[in-house]
């Protein structure tokens, strides 16, 4: 082993930028990127200002990929529960926005996030908040 990932084999690495190049995800292409700078010989810090990321990350993912292999980089919340985001919820906040929020009770005469987020939680059962920013 050299370095904080397995010496990677050419082919091995080829295999990787492939992958990374036909991905759509980006926080998947980015654990990507993080395994083949790391493969390449970058240290980790380096790997970290390269990729304008915590050290803390390229560490997290590094480990990930030794115990996992390339299994490791994908997202591990898959079994975190029933996704909120479905067909009924997406058609509902659909119509909500093609009427206007006087129809609602708001007094303004467009949609807000935040006036979205209250409205769609009055409407379903799912409990959304909006960004940090936001409050």
């Amino acid at each position: 082993m050299d370095g904080i990932v397995p010496k990677l084999r050419f082919a091995s690495k080829q295999k990787l930028l492939m992958r990374m190049r036909r991905c759509r995800d980006a926080r998947l292409k980015g654990r990507y990127l993080i395994i083949i700078n790391l493969g390449n010989g970058r240290s980790p810090a380096a790997t970290a200002e390269a990729l304008e990321i915590a050290p803390s990350t390229v560490y997290r993912v590094a480990q990930r990929f030794r115990q996992m292999g390339e299994a490791g980089l994908f997202d591990q919340r898959e079994d975190n529960g029933p996704t909120k985001l479905d067909e009924e919820y997406l058609t509902i906040l659909y119509d909500l926005v093609k009427s206007h929020p006087q129809e609602h009770g708001w007094r303004r005469p467009t949609w807000t996030r935040e006036m979205l987020v209250k409205t769609m939680c009055g409407r379903t059962s799912n409990v959304i908040s909006p960004a940090p920013w936001m409050r």
